[in-house]
């Protein structure tokens, strides 16, 4: 997998959040088909975006996703700071 395919990734993931909203992730989960180094991209990914904080991260590698084209699924759980 390409770092353009992985910015993707994270592209959308920033998109979800907008406009930027104060929120608190407390729980990612990443599910990779084979992992490798790709954990440490995504780490890097995240210390960019949610910078200063360190939500529970739980990485999986797995044999496959939903669809053959997928190689990375993220589950992200936020709670909306008033």
């Amino acid at each position: 997998m390409t770092s353009t395919r992985f910015l993707a990734y994270f592209t959308s993931f920033d998109v979800r959040l907008s406009p930027p909203t104060p929120l608190q992730v407390y729980s990612l989960r990443s599910y990779q088909v084979d992992m490798g180094d790709r954990w440490q991209y995504i780490a890097e990914k995240l210390k960019t975006r949610i910078p200063g904080h360190r939500p529970l991260w739980t990485c999986l590698g797995v044999a496959r996703l939903a669809f053959p084209e997928m190689l990375v699924e993220l589950e992200v759980e936020a709670i909306k700071r008033e």
